[in-house]
């Protein structure tokens, strides 16, 4: 499995990614509610970005199929953000070790994602993507910490199709607020 270093990654981003779709541009472009989301997602509550396009084709795309039952003229939409200024000290950087299965793990499966309070007390988190399906997640994750899975194996099997996938979730307000739009795309 070939490994990105998420470290570089971040620093290397100029432009940041969000997929939605063309019902939540406006709402956007108003302002960006880091706590808007109500979901267990891997880093918690926030806006999440990425640095891969193609990724946030992907994000859109479901986003959009999910919708198009209830709007039939929904369309998928990139958006494109640069910040006026963010550093890694606002961010906390995860490469793919026990650290950060364990924090996916209490974000995915014991944080009340509903109360609006995350369980950690980052800005910002960066990091690989894992495979959003619950089960698997929790049921790989025992496995790995129970010692019957090695870090490789794990990695292997929750990565899969996502392993050269990023995530930037932004969770306070304040950094949320020195993004710019620079781009929207319909694809």
């Amino acid at each position: 499995m070939k490994e990105l270093n998420f470290n570089k990654e971040f620093s290397s981003t100029k432009i940041w990614y969000h997929g939605t779709t063309s019902t939540q541009v406006a709402s956007l472009k108003d302002g960006i509610d880091v706590y808007h989301s109500k979901r267990n997602c891997d880093f918690g509550i926030g806006f999440y970005v990425t640095s891969k396009l193609s990724q946030a084709i992907k994000w859109a795309q479901r986003k959009t199929k999910d919708e198009i039952p209830f709007n039939p003229n929904v369309k998928s939409v990139v958006l494109s953000y640069q910040f006026q200024e963010l550093d890694n000290s606002e961010t906390k950087i995860f490469e793919i070790d026990k650290e950060y299965f364990q924090f996916v793990y209490k974000n995915r499966l014991e944080l009340d994602a509903k109360s609006g309070i995350n369980i950690h007390h980052f800005s910002a988190v960066f990091g690989p993507v894992l495979d959003g399906q619950v089960t698997r997640l929790k049921e790989t994750l025992d496995n790995y910490f129970q010692g019957f899975n090695t870090l490789e194996q794990t990695a292997e099997i929750l990565l899969g199709k996502y392993q050269n996938d990023t995530q930037l979730c932004i969770c306070d307000q304040r950094i949320a607020d020195r993004l710019t739009l620079v781009k929207e795309e319909t694809i």
